[in-house]
């Protein structure tokens, strides 16, 4: 097989998002057509999950793999609306969601004879794979196993990421060399291209997929016969999805703990062998190198400006995976203690070499503090490793209970090591609640939803991410093309954003909300929460999921999270910055002078950088056990008063505070981990002012400011003239609107800051 693919052609398909380009084949030689009308193939499927695990050999011959250019590709093609066709297509085809086993109708009297097993970036390994067991076993003549480094995805993904994905990879072909005997059939460029031209004969192509990639990857397989399958700790069952809570606490309350984590359900062995109607031996797999990858992954992104920043790796564990490396990981967290198995596989210290992220200097400092939640160090080292698919969730909820279940007497025998593993296995089941709350959110997005504002989901180190997107009518688009991303507050979500999304959205603007990690129907891991952890992932969402130079809006802590993410990103990222009642320290010139004395005449910034967590101060938390109480506590006095404090803090039109805003508030805090992301403000490093991060950003900001706030004693307006301390409205750099609204003026008084963000925008422009 020999295949070269440069270039771009139109869309497959009326289905695709015209954003989306596909390589142009320049040459093929040896191709066989695939048998795209067969009538044997997998039309169905239901739920189930498989797992993975071997020993790694990295197989690597001739140079024969696909390569595309993508320097047109937009990660949000396919992943939001960016057109009407794929929003259309989207509305129209999301209502039927993959459940998880693939199964052939009417299989004791017809079988397939052939299957393409087509790995994608979340079901890397051979043990306990639904996909590739099936096809085994129905499948009478050739079962072939590919995988193809997807441009889209890649586009979607962080370089740390692209590195774990190509170690995940090489390990797969190693694991299905060694222990089935079988070429995998690696590609970089676009899936569907690479179906059209894939070299063997199949009758269908069985494809894992997600609640992120669902969209790509059903137009990737619209052209032919296809079995897409989602993995799981357990089944779906649509039915139930669309119609049971999706409050945490409701939905184990009515559907019962066993619906989430099926107590039968247990991981599968591998297959045997792969079905071969040829006796030769195997083609070794033929595999990019790392550096090719990472040359797709930089094409996919070059319409952001200047060099593509490869973003900051803050996750503090290696960038490898696959399934040998998971399981010595999984192996260290049960057989090591919890002090040990940090010390391992968690750096204490960062190398003192300058320039250190700035949430990798927030977690030397609680590391040196020994104060990570108790399941943070398993949950980042495994995190992705599971998001890969590597390992599968149910063995690693397996081995981790183990140990707890082999205790006879537990509560006499109880030490921190077992309830270490117990918060571990907890946040395993977490994710596949959250899993199941994203797949309901797209399907009821599909089906039940009028609104023009459509959901999406994105992952991020592995957790899943909720965004929201909405598209201005045809005709009426902005002469700026730039998005609006907007950031939602302390306890808020990215539904918050809703009304003034549609009020833009007539005014010609392309909008995006996102949830902060630890709020709405984002994951809330248990991990030391920071905003420059936040600050991090809104510069990753603007890089990997809108692609493109973007105004960052930001509402009390999501409007100071927009100002670092606009420092950190630079005013050719993005454009403009518009902050509604933010939070953040706002000090005079004296007294920011007087504070950069005190650091030698550095910025925090910089001295962060420099010093590293030498230059905050040490953290003293109080014990975990106080902080939990404390949090529970909080909640049970602010759940039943959520309406009431709503409408305090939206004086001027209370009636805005409505069913669906307090159910939001309340669903989001009855998420697992959520009491550890109220109590998160215990950790919070020094904040850097926001003088600072204007002056650093240098772009133009709007503030728009609700004037009857009440939080903060009531000083909105003395804050809103303090503005002028850092810039001046003479030069265009600031401009300011008072409003007659309280601390959430975008969802009290839409109308009035969509007028305020358009007229801004008009004058960046």
């Amino acid at each position: 097989m020999v295949v070269v693919m440069a270039g771009h052609s139109p869309s497959l398909s009326s289905s695709s998002s015209s954003r989306t380009h596909i390589p142009k084949r320049l040459h093929s030689l040896n191709y066989i057509r695939p048998k795209a009308s067969s009538p044997s193939c997998f039309t169905s499927f239901v739920s189930h999950t498989f797992r993975g695990h071997g020993k790694v050999t990295f197989l690597k011959k001739n140079r024969t793999f696909l390569r595309g250019s993508s320097s047109a590709y937009s990660a949000s093609a396919v992943t939001s609306p960016s057109s009407s066709s794929s929003s259309s297509s989207s509305s129209s085809s999301s209502s039927a969601l993959p459940p998880l086993l693939p199964v052939i109708p009417n299989a004791s009297s017809a079988k397939a004879k052939s299957a393409l097993v087509l790995f994608t970036i979340n079901d890397l390994r051979v043990h306990d794979h639904a996909g590739l067991r099936v096809a085994c076993q129905v499948c009478t003549s050739d079962v072939h196993t590919a995988f193809v480094f997807d441009t889209h995805k890649l586009a979607c993904m962080s370089a740390r990421d692209v590195r774990a994905l190509h170690s995940a990879v090489e390990n797969l072909a190693g694991d299905l060399k060694q222990k089935l005997n079988a070429t995998l059939h690696v590609a970089v460029g676009e899936t569907a291209q690479f179906l059209a031209d894939f070299p063997k004969e199949f009758d269908v192509v069985v494809a894992h997929t997600d609640p992120v990639h669902y969209e790509h990857d059903r137009r990737a397989v619209a052209s032919f016969p296809n079995a897409l399958w989602s993995d799981g700790l357990g089944p779906l069952d649509r039915a139930s999805l669309a119609s049971v809570s999706t409050d945490y606490r409701e939905y184990v309350s009515s559907a019962g703990y066993e619906a989430l984590v099926p107590a039968a359900d247990t991981p599968q062995p591998a297959p045997d062998k792969l079905p071969s109607s040829s006796s030769t031996t195997p083609n070794e797999t033929c595999m990019p190198t790392v550096d090719e990858v990472l040359a797709a992954w930089r094409d996919a992104r070059q319409h952001l400006p200047g060099d593509v920043d490869e973003g900051s790796e803050i996750w503090l564990s290696e960038p490898i995976a696959g399934t040998a490396h998971a399981l010595q990981l999984l192996k260290d967290a049960v057989e090591l203690s919890s002090s040990s198995f940090q010390a391992k596989h968690l750096p204490l210290t960062l190398p003192a070499s300058g320039g250190q992220p700035r949430e990798h200097v927030a977690m030397a400092r609680v590391l040196a503090a020994k104060a990570l939640n108790r399941a943070e160090p398993i949950t980042r080292v495994l995190q992705t490793q599971l998001a890969f698919g590597t390992i599968s969730a149910r063995e690693v909820r397996a081995a981790l209970r183990a140990p707890i279940e082999r205790e006879l007497v537990p509560l006499l025998s109880w030490d921190e090591s077992l309830a270490t593993l117990e918060a571990s296995v907890q946040q395993v089941e977490a994710n596949e609640w959250h899993r199941r709350l994203a797949w309901h959110d797209l399907l009821q997005d599909s089906t039940g939803s009028t609104s023009r504002v459509k959901v999406h989901y994105w992952k991020w180190h592995g957790f899943y991410v909720r965004y929201t997107t909405i598209e201005p009518e045809a005709g009426r688009q902005s002469s700026s093309s730039a998005p609006v991303v907007c950031v939602h507050g302390f306890g808020a979500s990215a539904r918050q954003w809703d009304d003034l999304m549609e009020e833009l959205a007539t005014k010609g603007h392309t909008c995006y909300a996102v949830d902060l990690i630890g709020f709405g129907h984002a994951q809330k891991p248990p991990i030391s929460y920071t905003q420059y952890l936040w600050e991090q992932l809104v510069c990753d969402f603007v890089k990997q999921v809108v692609c493109q130079p973007s105004y960052l809006a930001g509402n009390s802590i999501g409007g100071y999270t927009a100002m670092s993410a606009a420092a950190s990103l630079g005013k050719k990222t993005c454009v403009g910055v518009i902050l509604l009642n933010s939070a953040g320290r706002l000090i005079t010139r004296e007294e920011e002078a007087a504070e950069r004395a005190s650091r030698g005449g550095r910025t925090l910034a910089v001295a962060m950088a420099e010093d590293g967590a030498d230059i905050l101060e040490p953290l003293k938390p109080p014990p975990s056990w106080l902080l939990t109480a404390g949090g529970r506590a909080l909640f049970a006095y602010l759940q039943p008063n959520i309406a009431r404090i709503c409408r305090q803090v939206y004086p001027n039109n209370p009636d805005a505070v409505d069913d669906s805003l307090t159910k939001n508030i309340l669903r989001d805090s009855n998420d697992p981990g959520a009491v550890n992301v109220l109590t998160s403000g215990a950790k919070l490093p020094t904040p850097i002012t926001k003088n600072e991060l204007m002056e650093g950003y240098g772009g133009r900001v709007l503030v728009a400011t609700g004037m009857n706030d009440p939080l903060g004693g009531g000083q909105a307006a003395k804050r809103y003239g303090m503005y002028l301390e850092v810039a001046s409205e003479e030069n265009g750099s600031l401009v300011r609107v008072p409003l007659e609204a309280g601390h959430c003026p975008h969802d009290e008084a839409p109308q009035e800051v969509a007028e305020a963000i358009h007229s801004f925008i008009r004058k960046v422009c």
